[in-house]
């Protein structure tokens, strides 16, 4: 759609290789793979003309009429002088029913482009438009000019809004707003820009005077039952989401509206009830309803377990518009296994209205990151939370109904302030069917690094069934730490070791009581000659030695699982877990420690006929010390080869 400029710099080979590859996809007709590729170059490029171009045609043949016409905005400013650019946000316009500033845009088109090949079609089509913009008009009951002026200022301000640049719609509303103070179209799209900036009282407040002025105005009691909800008001958005289910009140977008507030406050059942309504009334396409109602009705289907439903309304949304991302990353994740899907979410996080408080928080977070302890830390987000009490109200909804970041954000929050509701709730999170399994094995990795979640077994859902999951809070090191031998101990020490790996049981014992003649409290030293002794077939002795090390080293690491080890041959399990829990606490493990530690907890899993906890230990030795000799022994006893 656009000619490269007189003068323009030669184009990166990075920019133009890639411009090639989009340009091909949409001569094969792949505007979407293209529009991938173009997105990521305009957030590279963004001044730059011939991807705004390709953008716009790759939104155009997607039937993306929003994008095409953001695209085109973007592209006139940088060449206002291009008819054929001016002619396609006439049809922009048109598409996102913009008739004010389409009407303006032709007659703008006629004055500059008189000869151009297509100016007899726009002069052809401009009576429609001036009929459509005139009824208009006439509503207002402002002089014609005036009128046309403050349309058009609405028109401008819902492309704002819709492209997310709330400062410029902003500005536009409180200008026309001077022109007329109680146009109630411009009261409503200014209370949605306070709310995203984070006034939700001011946008109830704006909300409640559109209703003194228009007392059935739907949008306005739509965005009542959204606001209050969102500002952890529910018994007032239960109210009027009542009225807003009861309204009989006319609006272009009557069908989203309604299913906008319903959605934040999850009555599934009367999002669903409004496409047999739709259906009865003959409105369910474009432009009664568009791929927002559609999707939302993916959502609401989802989570009553109509997933055929969900699929179906999905289906339609993309046909309405074949690139909407959140339609696709719905059907993405409901295509994947059980396990792994996130979970339907209706609204990405930013429209949960908390960005301001996410910005508020995160400065009080950076301010005291350098200052005080962990607990100072934690009081003082505590402190804002219960200043803040719509953060603890939406923080299960957002869990059970938001998107990833939505739930993370709820994760990292309870992780770094501790606070007691919030860590029940990511707790309930971690042990329910909610979410992908990496998600809610992340969600326990933020409580257990905050020391929220001690390590140990957890019964979590996994692969359609409940498993128990191990889940440790520990660094796995292969670097010894220092022994602290004098030279000839540490020599004799060496040599033990390597007998004992040749199983050379006596010769180890031998090379073992010198060491301990020199060195009588090194524990290590005497857990091995316990091991040559077991070796030459003296358990009893082995036995008793082992005991005996743990009683003069009660934290000597392999003297606890030694003890433990003994205690599951005679039976003694409760005593064998009882030890084994000491180890899970420890922030540090050698690799010969973990692995001495995964096999004993084997030994255990297997006594009590917790084969699932086998297999978790097992894969956490394999990753480990994925050489261990024992490793093979393991995986038979446990049947990691199959179950027979």
């Amino acid at each position: 759609m656009s000619k490269r400029s007189r003068g323009r710099p030669t184009p990166a080979r990075y920019l133009v290789q890639k411009l090639d590859e989009a340009t091909e996809l949409l001569d094969k007709k792949r505007p979407g793979e293209a529009l991938s590729i173009l997105k990521a170059l305009e957030h590279k490029y963004p001044k730059d003309d011939i991807v705004l171009g390709l953008l716009a045609t790759a939104y155009h043949d997607l039937n993306d009429w929003s994008g095409y016409e953001a695209a085109l905005h973007r592209l006139a400013r940088l060449q206002p002088r291009e008819a054929d650019i001016a002619l396609g946000l006439i049809g922009a316009y048109a598409h996102n029913l913009r008739p004010a500033l389409a009407l303006q845009q032709m007659r703008d088109f006629l004055r500059r482009w008189p000869d151009h090949a297509e100016a007899a079609k726009v002069q052809r089509d401009l009576p429609l438009f001036e009929k459509a913009v005139h009824e208009q008009i006439e509503e207002t009951g402002l002089p014609d000019e005036q009128a046309l002026e403050l349309i058009s200022q609405l028109e401008e301000q819902r492309f704002h809004l819709g492209a997310g640049q709330y400062r410029q719609a902003r500005q536009i509303g409180e200008k026309a707003l001077r022109l007329w103070p109680d146009f109630v179209p411009v009261l409503n799209n200014l209370g949605q820009i306070y709310a995203v900036e984070g006034e939700l009282e001011r946008a109830i407040q704006v909300a409640q005077h559109v209703l003194e002025i228009d007392s059935q105005n739907l949008y306005a009691t739509s965005n009542l039952a959204r606001l209050y909800f969102l500002n952890g008001q529910p018994e007032e958005a239960q109210e009027w989401a009542r009225q807003l289910k009861a309204s009989h009140a006319e609006a272009s977008d009557r069908w989203n509206k309604i299913a906008e507030a319903l959605t934040f406050l999850g009555d599934d059942a009367g999002v669903l009830a409004l496409y047999e309504q739709a259906k009865k009334a003959g409105e369910l396409e474009p432009p009664a309803v568009d791929k927002i109602f559609y999707h939302t009705l993916a959502v609401s289907a989802l989570k009553l377990g109509r997933e055929k439903d969900a699929r179906r309304f999905w289906k339609k949304a993309l046909k309405l518009s074949p690139g909407f991302e959140w339609a696709q990353e719905n059907l993405a994740d409901l295509d994947r296994p059980a396990d792994k899907r996130q979970g339907a979410w209706a609204y990405p996080f930013e429209n949960w209205l908390l960005g301001g408080l996410a910005t508020e928080l995160a400065g009080a977070l950076e301010k005291n990151r350098h200052a005080g302890s962990k607990q100072a830390v934690q009081r003082d987000i505590s402190g804002f939370l219960e200043g803040h009490p719509r953060l603890l109200f939406l923080a299960p909804h957002l869990l059970a109904r938001g998107d990833e970041r939505a739930r993370q954000f709820v994760m990292r929050l309870a992780a770094t302030s501790g606070y007691p509701q919030l860590v029940q709730l990511v707790m309930d999170f971690i042990g329910g069917k909610q979410g992908s399994m990496s998600l809610r094995m992340e969600a326990a990795r933020h409580l257990s690094e905050a020391d929220l979640l001690p390590s140990g077994s957890l019964r979590m859902w996994t692969e359609g069934e409940w498993r128990e999951i191990m889940l440790l809070n520990m660094e796995i090191s292969p670097e010894p730490e220092e022994a602290g031998y004098s030279r000839t101990v540490q020599e004799l020490a060496e040599q033990a070791y390597d007998a004992l790996q040749q199983r050379e049981g006596h010769q180890a014992q031998e090379l073992l009581e010198k060491a301990i003649a020199i060195q009588p409290e090194a524990p290590s030293l005497l857990n091995n000659l316990a091991l040559a002794y077991e070796m030459q077939g003296q358990s009893a002795r082995a036995h008793q030695m082992l005991r005996e090390i743990h009683s003069r080293f009660p934290e000597y690491f392999f003297g606890i699982t030694g003890v433990a080890n003994l205690a599951i041959q005679e039976g003694d399990l409760e005593m064998a877990r009882d030890l084994l829990n000491r180890l899970l606490h420890r922030k540090k493990l050698h690799t010969s420690e973990f692995a001495a530690l995964c096999m004993a907890q084997m030994d255990l899993s297997l006594a009590e006929g917790r084969r699932d906890a086998a297999r978790n230990w097992l894969e956490m030795f394999e990753q480990a010390d994925p050489e261990h000799p024992r490793l093979l022994q393991y995986r038979l006893r446990v049947g990691k080869f199959g179950r027979k």
